[in-house]
């Protein structure tokens, strides 16, 4: 039985849409299972889309002062 997607980690959803996509670009699949792949493959792609935001929130509230020291901005829109 193969993982969900939503909970895949990032490498994990990454190294599948890169198989469908070589699957793909080699022409060797039916329609019916290149729909089914390219179906996955735009879930895929959304779910490391979403982990990639939800880190670049968290990075984007990361700020270093001027002596090197880091912290964290809360509530702030970056």
């Amino acid at each position: 039985m193969s993982k969900d997607i939503k909970d895949m980690e990032f490498e994990e959803a990454l190294s599948e849409l890169e198989r469908i996509s070589s699957l793909m670009n080699e022409g060797k699949l039916s329609l019916k299972d290149a729909a089914a792949m390219y179906e996955k493959g735009v879930q895929l792609r959304s779910h490391c889309a979403k982990i990639l935001s939800d880190v670049e929130m968290k990075v984007s509230r990361v700020a270093v002062d001027a002596d090197g020291h880091v912290e964290i901005v809360e509530g702030e829109d970056q």
